[in-house]
Order: C-alpha cells, then sequence, then structure tokens
C-alpha cells in the first residue's frame, strides 16, 4: 500500500485475472485495510502486530496477516487469533535458522517468512517449515506493472 496507486493496481489486476488471489501488503493503518479491500484484495499483510486488524479480520472473509519478529510477538499475535504471521524481516533475524527455531516454538502456526529471500532459498524455506514464502524479488516486471494500470492486457502483450 506504500506504492502511489496500489488501489488501481489492485483493482486492475482483479480484473484481469479473475482467477488469481490477489492481496495488499504494508498494510499500516485502518484506512490502508479498507482501501485495499475496496480494490479487492482477498488478503492483506503488514509488517506489524496491529491488534484491532487481527481481530476484525478473524471473521472476515479477507486474510489479514500480521508481521511479527519476536517470539513474543508472535505470541501476541497468536492470543488475539492471527491464523498465521509473516516473519518479518526474517533476513535480520537469521533466515532459515530463525525460522527451524521458531518452528520448534510454535509448530502448529503457519509462519511466511518475508524480507531478504531470494527465489533460489524458497525451498529451503518451505523444507524447515515455512507455510509460504514472501521473495524479494517481483514476479513481474516494473514496466509491466506500470504499463498495466493504464494499458489493458493485450496491449501489454502487443508490446512485450
Amino acid at each position: 500500500m506504500r506504492t502511489p496507486g496500489a488501489s488501481k493496481v489492485i483493482k486492475k489486476l482483479v480484473h484481469e485475472y479473475p482467477s488469481a488471489t490477489i492481496g495488499a501488503g504494508t498494510v499500516l493503518t485502518w484506512q490502508d485495510a479498507k482501501i485495499a479491500k475496496e480494490a479487492g484484495a482477498t488478503f492483506l499483510t503488514s509488517p506489524v502486530t496491529y491488534q484491532e486488524l487481527i481481530q476484525v479480520h478473524t471473521s472476515s472473509t479477507v486474510l489479514f496477516i500480521p508481521g511479527a519478529m519476536t517470539p513474543s510477538e508472535i505470541l501476541q499475535a497468536r492470543r488475539w487469533r492471527a491464523s498465521c504471521v509473516k516473519l518479518y524481516p526474517v533476513s535480520l533475524m537469521g533466515g532459515i535458522q530463525y525460522v527451524k527455531m521458531l518452528k520448534l516454538l510454535f509448530p502448529s502456526l503457519p509462519i511466511i517468512p518475508a524480507n531478504g529471500i531470494s527465489l533460489d532459498a524458497v525451498e529451503s524455506y518451505l523444507q524447515v517449515g515455512s507455510t509460504a514464502v514472501v521473495t524479494s524479488v517481483m514476479p513481474f516486471s516494473t514496466r509491466l506493472l506500470l504499463c498495466s494500470m493504464t494499458m489493458t492486457k493485450s496491449q501489454i502483450e502487443q508490446r512485450e
């Protein structure tokens, strides 16, 4: 949500790829969550553990994934009924070894590590128990993203 025009991009992706699961990241406020959901996001991620957003979304069709870094933050997110946590920033905490240690403490908690993860490391994170992984590499070009805000899918493909 920190990218200018994020809601337009979300709305466009939802329209162009109706079978895809489109979400929003860096949700820091109620306003961010509201804008992302109105644009069609079906999941929201945050770098922080935000009690009210966690609790409101426990009975929502939109999944809210709070960010947590320490075991205390993770435990608090669970107490507030978070169904999973985004481990952020995992690269600063020891990467794969940190995830492995946390899975010993919280074996049933879905953990999604994020920050500083290359595509080559995804499998290693999954092998130590991560539910999903947020890579630090865009799966599509920035040019394509910017073009998608003003052009149709077929117009973009013709230019590629």
